[in-house]
């Protein structure tokens, strides 16, 4: 699958909105649990067990929020 780059990587991202990204590539550098919330601090929407060197794409609203230690994070677009 093709991928377009939309922003910069994010290392171990906290409560972070991944610059309004709706769709975001996520390889965990170690085992790692992704939490997905409401913006600002709102409800956790969910969480996922990512394990060491795992990968996967995750869709989110805007405003919603990443918080993935020991993780590095790009905003993405799936092309054809």
């Amino acid at each position: 699958m093709k991928m377009k780059l939309l922003g910069s990587v994010v290392t171990a991202p906290s409560a972070s909105n991944m610059s309004l990204g709706t769709l975001i590539h996520v390889v965990a550098t170690a085992a790692t649990t992704l939490i997905l919330k409401k913006e600002s601090a709102g409800a956790t929407i969910g969480t996922i067990y990512i394990p060491a060197n795992g990968t996967i794409d995750l869709v989110k609203a805007a405003t919603d929020e990443v918080t993935c230690p020991t993780s590095k994070c790009t905003h993405i677009a799936y092309i054809s």
